[in-house]
């Protein structure tokens, strides 16, 4: 019933125009929104905070392009030290470099005329191997339902009947008391696999845990879409302060060595940002540092905070709408309480996304 409400009014605020309002009052901003993934094997189904369809992303695009310009982060970065934004300008950033990004994001981008920027985990351009850790994720959640309990490969024992999230939990701290080499990972993901009955064929062949590879990336970055920085290992710099500026040096390095290109864009891990960390980051030519706290950005917004709109399959079209009209942060200003609506983490994103690497 509460939910069934809040979309009326929703509804009723984007019928009678008030979302259109708040893009107008809002209009000289400029918008940043983020996605994980669009979905290859309908991940959406299984993350839907971090995965979008292309059905739903088709849709999103094709709102943007009636009502925004999009631009790139240099592009805004040029404008901010001009001190003026021009109105209706939205940048298009994609994290992780995952394989889908090249064969279902960009496929879509091309359609619309539109380009987007990449945050690199450099890691995987070394490795090309999967993120396993995300494979034990998705395992759990492909696994049929069971009542009976679960072994895992290293001994744990969990009711699948239980939830998710207590299997999860298991197999993620046997997974992480494995032994940090791909031989080792990989022998535990086919092992959980087995305990689960899961046939990992699909994950594997369909790329669906891969990265880009480096040569897909280099070709994107000379086609326009731009390739930036997520640090190496995915660490944030919240919980690995002491390791910040090696691992956005060792990313930076790795991207621009294999795009030929410069790469002084970044985004925080997890969500996971503090001003402590903006020295480190301005050391290693970092120009602008995307965060997951919702709004606008204006020419007063600093460069390495800025607000960024994550989207998924978990919010409607309507509710992207609502959000990319900025009313509830014009709401929050109004009475003087922005900053608390618009936190620096977002804690649902760092439950999802944190240490996925």
């Amino acid at each position: 019933m509460k939910e069934r409400l809040r979309y009326r009014l929703l509804w009723l605020l984007r019928a009678t125009g008030a979302f259109a309002l708040g893009r107008l009052l809002t209009r000289r901003a400029v918008m940043i929104v983020g996605w994980h993934g669009v979905s290859l094997e309908r991940e959406h189904d299984r993350f839907a905070s971090l995965f979008i369809s292309p059905a739903s992303m088709r849709r999103r695009l094709a709102f943007l392009k009636k009502h925004y310009t999009v631009i790139d982060l240099d592009e805004l970065a040029r404008q901010h030290l001009s001190g003026r934004f021009e109105p209706r300008q939205v940048v298009l950033t994609f994290d992780d470099g995952f394989h889908n990004f090249a064969a279902a994001a960009v496929p879509l981008l091309r359609e619309f005329g539109m380009t987007a920027t990449n945050y690199l985990v450099s890691e995987y351009l070394d490795t090309r191997l999967p993120n396993y850790r995300m494979m034990v994720r998705d395992l759990v959640r492909l696994a049929p339902r069971r009542e009976a309990p679960v072994s895992l490969p290293r001994g744990a024992s969990v009711v699948a009947g239980s939830g998710i999230g207590p299997l999860e939990s298991a197999a993620l701290q046997e997974f992480d008391a494995v032994e940090r080499s791909a031989a080792a990972r990989a022998e535990y993901v086919a092992a959980m696999a087995r305990c689960l009955g899961v046939d990992t064929a699909g994950l594997l062949d369909g790329r669906v845990w891969h990265s880009m590879t480096p040569e897909v990336v280099r070709d994107l970055a000379h086609e326009g879409f731009a390739m930036q920085l997520h640090t190496h290992s995915h660490f944030n710099v919240v919980d690995h302060a002491d390791l910040a500026d090696e691992q956005v040096r060792v990313c930076r390095v790795a991207v621009e060595r294999t795009t030929g290109l410069p790469a002084p864009h970044f985004c925080y891990p997890s969500g996971r940002w503090t001003k402590s960390v903006w020295p480190t980051l301005e050391r290693e030519g970092i120009r602008t540092a995307t965060t997951t706290r919702m709004g606008p950005n204006f020419p007063e917004t600093p460069l390495l905070a800025l607000r960024r709109l994550m989207n998924g399959e978990d919010r409607s079209q309507l509710e992207f709408e609502f959000e990319l009209s900025n009313l509830r942060w014009l709401a929050a200003r109004l009475i003087g309480r922005a900053d608390r609506a618009t936190p620096s983490e977002k804690l649902r994103a760092y439950r999802e996304t944190a240490h996925n690497h």
